[in-house]
């Protein structure tokens, strides 16, 4: 620093040396003088960063898609430990787009950041060092960044849940370093840093309690780009100290994401409290079961041996001290005739169904975080059948998120030839239909039929792939090829789909599984991003006792992909009544205006224009090639009439309808609302004791019914598609065929206003009929109270029916 101050200021150091006489007064100025000569600019996309600097810093904001200039973008430089901003130039400019920084220091390193005040595009971030200072060019250097392309942002999360019970982390700083990609953008690495960028987590509001969701969003560019995910501090809101379940997290890094790819991440408490589990061991008839002074255990996928004392005074009572909150541990074999071979099973403390008496229930822990277990110890001889049992379910087998499959065996055993996956992978099955041979002629609005100036007609050319016809001088002239033509006359049909299944068999290799618990509990770990939600998953593998007169077990166990899909707000589920019309647009007076969800209109045929002939010396005509017609079965559709909350994750809750719009048609024809107020129906959402859902909820005592979801796979095709559903039914083996008192329907369904077709939740809402002339009900006021994937929501929400 010191030196480019000395080069900054040696010129003027020797002329005031050399001038000192009778000169003073030019080297030295009043207050006054340093305002007449400070250098300013009134363009607000420009500024001076110093007044005797030798470079100007400059580019141009675009748009990354549309390739447009972008005005009054905020474009920030900071340099020299200062902060300098200006906004991109306005359309009125000579230069629309563009930014400056003038007279900036030369050889100092710099760190851009771009953003606009409204949020309509992500930031972008760009780090250099300006270049040195030459004799050429009157010392002035130009540093162009060339095009700050700006992209759409999309809204990004990553859920934080605790493993244990599956809630809600909140309170916690992620956060992405912004200095990796100003590098990027700029191909130079630098030491200068930006600011990082700060997750929003969502909250929800109840009682006037606004608290934290652990749902942590981004807004990040649509670009491909993966950001790396670090978080600041292991502490949540309460000051609970948390560390990875299952990953371990290295310098601050959780996970990536890039734009659109929601992610689930689970954590576990790493506080130091104690649980107490009293362990009573029995034998196969109930009595009392002495096993001497300890018993050893281990916890599921953790090696090491833990060993829980006898009670004093008791013969089968064991205590263990642990700081795990869970009964997730194995009793050990025990050889009881010291000849070096198991002769009791192992015995899970989770899976003991009717056999468990703990004090809370279902193994919870009391106030004082004790529990107590009764846990039945089999007596095994070598040569009996080896009982084996899925500890595993949907919660530890996640899209994005934990992917462990574990099995418990009731001896020491060894893996025989390989673990094998099996599931069925979803195809889409061509079908064709045939080209017209000689197709009628059109206007250019495909309905008044036309005659070509030039005469003649269109007829499929002996190739089977376009058409023969005359231009306007009666010259013969072929069409365009028809697209996805087979050669034969035939196209693929755009009117229906077939859907099929395959089989698909993965070898789990070696390093994805492992033995604990003295080779009684086998843990498969797998890459959670490879799952596919709601589809089956079936594990085979043989195992053989380590002694050598025990029999080969073969075992198999599916299980089915748990969704990782959520909410991060209510206005996040939607109304609609599957009649394929948005509301959004419905004219009372004119009903057929209304218009069908995009995708959804009704199937027409398929036209080609004749390019080089006309039908009145002017327009081109189109040629009809294709007419509709299916050759699957008619696509089968939901009812119209009901309306259903729908949602992408499973909701478990209540819902109180509190009002209701009917949009209709008055005595004069004109389109009017009437609000019911205080409809105050309360039902269930799939509601169980086990929900979730905030605590002390007066609505529960007086749901008028439990509404049961309808799993559904949605298809964004119009009414008259052609659907073969064969391939859905094997591959979804949630998917359900009927609708909750509408009687029996294919389980694919379309008609709804969706984005991305697959498996959704649909609740029937039990919304008045309407009662005026041409009347919907056009809107709902619900009060909802609910648990999506152990995260709580709750409060008010006007829902538009679409």
């Amino acid at each position: 620093m010191l030196a480019k101050i000395f080069k900054r200021y040696r010129l003027t150091m020797i002329i005031c040396v050399g001038l000192m006489t009778g000169l003073l007064s030019a080297c030295g100025s009043s207050d006054d003088d340093d305002d007449n000569n400070v250098l300013t600019s009134s363009d607000a996309s420009k500024i001076y960063v110093s007044q005797i600097g030798a470079v100007t810093v400059s580019g141009v904001v675009i748009d990354a898609v549309k390739r447009t200039l972008i005005s009054g973008a905020t474009v920030n430089m900071r340099i020299d430990g200062h902060i300098y901003t200006v906004v991109s130039a306005p359309s009125t400019h000579a230069s629309p787009g563009s930014f400056s920084f003038l007279k900036a220091d030369a050889e100092s390193e710099f760190f851009i950041t771009v953003s606009t005040s409204d949020s309509s595009y992500a930031p972008y971030f760009y780090a250099n060092e300006t270049p040195r200072a030459s004799n050429t060019n009157d010392g002035i250097e130009t540093q162009d960044i060339g095009s700050v392309a700006l992209y759409k942002p999309v809204t990004t999360s990553i859920t934080i849940k605790d493993i244990s019970g599956g809630t809600a982390i909140s309170g916690l700083s992620l956060y992405y370093d912004t200095q990796a990609l100003a590098q990027v953008n700029s191909g130079t690495t630098v030491s200068i840093s930006g600011n990082d960028v700060v997750a929003t987590e969502s909250t929800s509001t109840t009682d006037d309690v606004t608290t934290g969701t652990g749902v942590y969003s981004f807004a990040l560019p649509n670009d491909g780009t993966n950001f790396t995910i670090k978080i600041n501090e292991l502490l949540d809101s309460n000051s609970v100290q948390y560390k990875g379940y299952n990953s371990a997290i290295t310098d601050n890094v959780i996970t990536t994401l890039s734009a659109g790819g929601d992610k689930s991440f689970y954590m576990t408490k790493t506080d130091t409290q104690n649980y107490t589990i009293f362990i009573h061991l029995v034998d196969d008839e109930g009595h009392a079961y002495d096993a001497g002074e300890s018993i050893v255990l281990t916890k599921t996928g953790d090696p090491v041996a833990i060993f829980a004392e006898r009670k004093t005074a008791t013969t089968n009572e064991y205590v263990l001290t642990t700081t795990f909150a869970s009964l997730d541990f194995t009793v050990l074999n025990m050889d009881l005739d010291g000849d070096g071979f198991p002769d009791t099973a192992t015995a899970q403390l989770t899976a003991l169904g009717g056999e468990s008496t703990n004090v809370l229930g279902n193994g919870a822990f009391n106030a004082s975080r004790e529990a107590t277990v009764t846990v039945p110890i089999t007596m095994i001889s070598s040569d009996q059948n080896i009982a084996a049992e899925l500890l595993s379910g949907s919660d530890q087998f996640q899209v994005n998120g934990i992917s462990e499959v574990i099995f418990a065996f009731d001896r020491p055993v060894d893996i025989v030839h390989e673990v094998r996956m099996f599931t069925k992978a979803l195809n889409t099955k061509t079908t064709t239909r045939a080209m017209v041979v000689t197709p009628s002629i059109f206007e250019t609005d495909k309905t008044t039929a036309a005659t070509l100036t030039g005469g003649g007609v269109a007829t499929l050319n002996a190739n089977n792939t376009q058409y023969d016809y005359n231009n306007d001088a009666s010259v013969a002239q072929v069409s365009g090829v028809i697209s996805n033509n087979d050669g034969n006359g035939n196209v693929t049909s755009p009117y229906e789909v077939d859907f099929d299944s395959a089989n698909s068999v993965t070898v789990i290799p070696s390093t994805s599984y492992a033995f604990t618990a003295n080779n009684t509990v086998l843990t498969i770990t797998l890459d959670s991003s490879t799952l596919a939600s709601d589809q089956s998953y079936t594990f085979e593998l043989a195992v053989k006792g380590q002694l050598a007169d025990t029999p080969i077990a073969f075992l198999s166990k599916t299980l089915v992909a748990k969704s990782n899909a959520t909410i991060t707000q209510l206005s996040d589920l939607w109304l609609d009544n599957m009649d394929f019309l948005d509301t959004t647009s419905k004219n009372l007076a004119v009903p057929a205006a209304e218009q069908n969800f995009t995708n959804q209109s009704s199937h027409i045929s398929r036209f080609e224009p004749l390019p080089l002939a006309t039908y009145d010396g002017t327009n081109i005509p189109q040629i009809e090639y294709l007419t509709y017609g299916l050759s699957l079965a008619a696509y089968n559709s939901y009812p119209t009439g009901n309306v259903y909350l729908i949602s992408k994750a499973r909701l478990t809750g209540t819902v109180e309808i509190v009002s209701e719009t009917e949009t209709y048609l008055d005595s004069a024809g004109a389109v009017d609302t009437e609000v019911r107020n205080n409809v105050n129906t309360i039902h269930g959402l799939e509601y169980s004791s086990a929900s979730n859902i905030t605590t002390g909820d007066t609505d529960l005592t007086a749901l008028v019914s439990n509404i049961q979801s309808d799993t559904k796979y949605l298809l964004d095709v119009p009414s008259n598609h052609g659907v073969r559903t064969t391939g859905l039914t094997t591959v979804y083996s949630t998917l359900e065929t009927t609708i909750n008192g509408a009687g029996s329907f294919t389980v694919a369904t379309s008609g709804a206003g969706i984005s991305t077709e697959g498996i959704y939740y649909l609740y029937e809402i039990p919304l008045s009929t309407p009662t005026l002339t041409s009347g919907y009900i056009s809107s709902a006021v619900l009060n909802l109270n609910i648990s999506v994937n152990g995260v709580s929501f709750s409060g008010s929400e006007t829902f538009n029916v679409k």
